[in-house]
Order: structure tokens, then C-alpha cells, then sequence
């Protein structure tokens, strides 16, 4: 039976952090810049991107909400996310499960965002609050993102987590994250490396 593996949008194949630096026209590399503006800003959750930026949680999204549809829909996408995607693709069923904004806008920018990239036809996605995500783990299913809370509560309920590289989280940083990702997946599945095998 193929495993279902779950892909998170933000932080994974869309560039959200690197939208919201440009809509607060920040000068500089905010990838780079990250763990040096983490320790000058005294930020304790390296997740809080208001935090890194030097803004409110409320004049965060309440720009962001400011744009409409448009800051999500046209997010872009990472340059490996195609790439990443389609290698998923031979390992299982790929469905992108995402967690939008409290405003509904988020909601809709995000389909017309996957329909862009994909097809309008696309369907192979779940939009749902993140603490939710926990409830398609099982046995049979892999979550692949960049926030350890999400990786954690989903293994914890029976699931297989694998937590995308990002200067947020703890996974290392790696050069080629496409390959990081396929040797975790290989290991979710196999136990070890599996490569020479695929065809």
C-alpha cells in the first residue's frame, strides 16, 4: 500500500517568508539575516517572523490581511519546489495539507495559488487549521514540514514526520534540501537508503 505523504505549503513550497519581508521591504537576505536577527531582536520563538522584522504580531497580519487574496496567491513558489514535488511523487500519494490565515482571504489566495501552479483541475490538497494536521496521521502517512510542533504532534499520534530544513527549525542545514528529504523519506519507509533500487 503507498504511504500518503502530506506536504506543507509554507516554508516548504512556498516562499512565505521571503513574501513577507518584501511586503515589509526589508533590505537584505532575510534567509541569511535570520539567526543574527533572532539574537539582536531578543527573540525567544524563532518561528515568530514579526519577532525577526522587528513588528507586531498585529501589524503582521493586519498588513498581510491588508493585500487581500493577492499576498497568497501570488506567493512565490521556492525554485525546488517542482522538482520536490515530483520526486515525492514516486514514493506515494501527494496531497499538500496547508494551514491558512484566520482571514478568508488566505483561504481562497491559497487554491489560486495551487491552481496556478499546478491546473485549475488540481484538487490533491486539504486547507485546515495546523492543529489539525494531526488527525490524518496514522501508520500508513508521512508529514513533511517545517514546523517541529507539527512534525511532533503528528509521530506522536502514529504518524511519520519529516521536518523540512529552514533557519527556523533544528533540522541541519543542507546544501541540497530535495536530497535531505528524499534520504528521510527513504528511511521512513525502508529503514535505510533505497536509492540504487528505484527505477
Amino acid at each position: 500500500m503507498k504511504p500518503t505523504i502530506y506536504l506543507d505549503m509554507d516554508g516548504v513550497l512556498t516562499d512565505f517568508v521571503g513574501a513577507v519581508a518584501k511586503l515589509f521591504k526589508y533590505d537584505g537576505d532575510i534567509y541569511l539575516d535570520w539567526r543574527r536577527l533572532l539574537v539582536e531582536n531578543k527573540v525567544d520563538d524563532p518561528y515568530k517572523i514579526e519577532g525577526v522584522l522587528g513588528i507586531t504580531t498585529n501589524e503582521l497580519w493586519s498588513t498581510i490581511d491588508g493585500t487581500g487574496m493577492s499576498f497568497w496567491s501570488q506567493m512565490e513558489y521556492y525554485p525546488q519546489a517542482a522538482s520536490l514535488y515530483t520526486m515525492l511523487q514516486g514514493y506515494g500519494d501527494v496531497v499538500i495539507l496547508s494551514s491558512p490565515a484566520m482571514d478568508p482571504s488566505s483561504w481562497s489566495g491559497k487554491v489560486v495559488s495551487l491552481q496556478q501552479f499546478f491546473n485549475r483541475d488540481f484538487r490533491d490538497f486539504i486547507l485546515c487549521p495546523a492543529p489539525h494536521k494531526v488527525k490524518l496521521a496514522n501508520k500508513n502517512s508521512i508529514l513533511i514540514d517545517d514546523a517541529e510542533k507539527n512534525i511532533d504532534t503528528f509521530t506522536d499520534a502514529g504518524g511519520q514526520g519529516i521536518l523540512f530544513p529552514q533557519p527556523w527549525n533544528s533540522a541541519p542545514g543542507v546544501a541540497n534540501k530535495i536530497k535531505q528529504v528524499e534520504l528521510e523519506l527513504e528511511l521512513c519507509l525502508y529503514g535505510h537508503p533505497h536509492f540504487q533500487q528505484k527505477g
